[in-house]
């Protein structure tokens, strides 16, 4: 582990009752700081998050409001996963000398393992989830933050030959010295504009991933996106660029042709191109077409051989909750996609469905625009339901263009869902939103949504009299 930071006897702060925030107090406290654990969150409800996890008498717990004097007196704070940054405690923190630092930088700091980063506005967990199944296909130690905490890596026993990080905006914001050895960004669009002011703030958050690039980093982009072109002016690096539209003869890189993902290398542009079989890739959609296509650029740069990758892009399902297949009714297939929650990610999935798609959307709007799903509900909704705070909006929006229903609650979304489909639809939960207050988070949503389509597919009995 590196030695960049002193931890022993130094007062750090930890904000974030979660997974993440457990998982930075029990290093912490192990290297025998004076450790904070700190949140807003209502002091039962923190109790009921750490009781079985942490030893409390190890470490301060301060919930229910954060406390001044502690960021003021603090050596670092660090921020977990989650964590908004731009809570006043934390610029407090900042000008009174604290060194503040988000998990995935935190990681960085005390692991000599390199890092890859996974950023961009939607795909990034489904396509680090490629990437680590290749890499273990070849014999690979990895860890990744796709399932777990980056933090979970600093308690853990075995020595990763690869750190695969998810890098949200949230996470990126900020950093200073956060230096991944290669960076895959999947694409940008206008997405959490409830936590940013607007696009440009978030465009700019993303854009620190690159910060710290050198010559020797390598950049696996998104070479149909143009504002990833944009994003990465004047940074260094060695490029490798990828398209589900074709692609330059002059470029090292990948595209997809029909059911065939092809990479051309660097530096040996005339060497013969690499081709895999998509037929049987078992993820729907474009968009996880071009994710395999990010994933497979950076196996084979991190020495995966051809044939085990084509093996991963066979056996490998999809992440849950991201276009995932659930169940088929009366020949009426639902898809669970709750994971999709910008209108971004809600258009790419509708382009997966030739068929006719019942779609649910709606939930906690993020200030965001829907107006570009217009041609897709034209061309593929048969029906929108519309449930949650932002179903008015939502329908202001789009509702025009296909025939509309708001109500109140999942069920009856599910409910309205089922009655008007028809042999061959598609009903699809794709959320185009953030998860409303019932939920937790997509999967609590994705998971309640398979509950629900489970008690549809349960057999009636009869009633006995």
């Amino acid at each position: 582990m590196s030695a960049s930071l002193g931890l022993k006897g130094n007062r750090a702060v930890v904000i974030g009752i979660n997974p993440s925030g457990i998982e930075l107090v029990r290093y912490l406290v192990n290297q025998g700081a004076e450790v904070t654990l700190a949140d807003a969150v209502a002091c039962e409800k923190a109790r009921a998050l750490i009781d079985a996890e942490l030893d409390v008498s190890k470490f301060n717990l301060e919930c229910g409001d954060y406390n001044p004097k502690t960021f003021e007196n603090a050596t670092y704070v660090i921020v977990a996963s989650g964590i908004p940054l731009d809570l006043p405690v934390l610029e407090l923190a900042r000008t009174s000398g604290a060194r503040v630092v988000t998990e995935i930088e935190f990681v960085s700091l005390y692991s000599e393992v390199p890092v890859i980063a996974v950023a961009g506005t939607n795909g990034k967990s489904t396509t680090a989830h490629l990437l680590e199944n290749m890499l273990k296909k070849a014999g690979k130690k990895v860890f990744s933050n796709v399932s777990q905490p980056m933090a979970k890596y600093l308690n853990s026993q075995e020595q990763a030959d690869h750190l695969i990080a998810v890098s949200t905006s949230f996470q990126l914001e900020g950093t200073s010295s956060f230096a991944p050895k290669m960076i895959l960004f999947t694409n940008f669009s206008e997405d959490h504009l409830d936590k940013y002011p607007n696009i440009e703030t978030y465009f700019s958050a993303n854009r620190e991933v690159f910060k710290n690039a050198t010559d020797e980093t390598i950049l696996i982009l998104n070479g149909l996106d143009t504002a990833v072109q944009q994003m990465i002016t004047n940074v260094p690096g060695k490029i490798l660029y990828y398209s589900s539209q074709g692609f330059p003869d002059h470029m090292a890189g990948g595209w997809v042709a029909r059911n065939e993902m092809n990479i051309r290398r660097l530096p040996e542009l005339d060497a013969p191109v690499i081709t895999f079989d998509l037929k049987n890739f078992r993820m729907r959609g474009t968009q996880n077409k071009e994710n395999a296509l990010a994933a497979t650029l950076a196996a084979i740069q991190l020495g995966v051989e051809p044939r085990m990758i084509q093996e991963v892009l066979v056996d490998l399902r999809g992440l849950p909750h991201r276009l995932e297949f659930v169940k088929k009714l009366n020949s009426v297939a639902f898809y669970d996609d709750s994971c999709a929650s910008s209108p971004n990610a809600t258009m790419r999935s509708l382009q997966a469905f030739n068929e006719p798609v019942i779609m649910i959307a709606g939930g906690r709007d993020k200030n965001v625009d829907y107006s570009s799903l217009i041609p897709h509900i034209r061309q593929r909704v048969k029906n929108l339901i519309l449930v949650g705070e932002a179903k008015e909006k939502i329908n202001r929006a789009i509702g025009d263009f296909t025939e509309t229903f708001l109500v109140g609650t999942i069920e009856e979304a599910v409910i309205v869902a089922y009655q008007k489909s028809r042999g061959g639809d598609v009903v699809l939960l794709s959320p185009a939103c953030s998860p409303e207050d019932q939920f937790t988070d997509h999967h609590e949503k994705g998971e309640y949504y398979r509950g629900l389509i489970e008690q549809i597919a349960m057999p009636r009995r009869a009633n006995v009299l």
